[in-house]
């Protein structure tokens, strides 16, 4: 069974789908902080392990950085929030 990742949103970080994400301004970017895929890798639930590292995160205990794609390229995507959760703001791109 696939775990179900916590959607958990705070005034300057927030968590979905196991990413967590920064706020810039009113968007938001992910940073380099994935939840572990197992329940009970960290000795607590998901949802435990989530809320205790958006609370370090917005304490400024836990350091961030953006999060790195499979090129090995800084991850350029940002996303907005919207009723549904945060959503990949980026303009589709149009075949020539």
């Amino acid at each position: 069974m696939a775990p179900v990742f916590p959607s958990i949103y705070g005034a300057n970080y927030s968590t979905q789908k196991g990413k967590f994400f920064q706020r810039r301004g009113d968007i938001w970017i992910q940073i380099e902080r994935y939840l572990p895929c197992a329940t009970g890798t960290l000795n607590e639930p998901l949802e435990a392990t989530a809320q205790r590292w958006l609370n370090e995160l917005e304490n400024g205990t836990l350091k961030t950085k953006r999060a790195i794609g499979s090129t090995g390229a800084t991850k350029t995507a940002v996303y907005k929030l919207t009723e549904g959760g945060l959503k990949n703001n980026l303009p589709m791109k149009f075949a020539k």
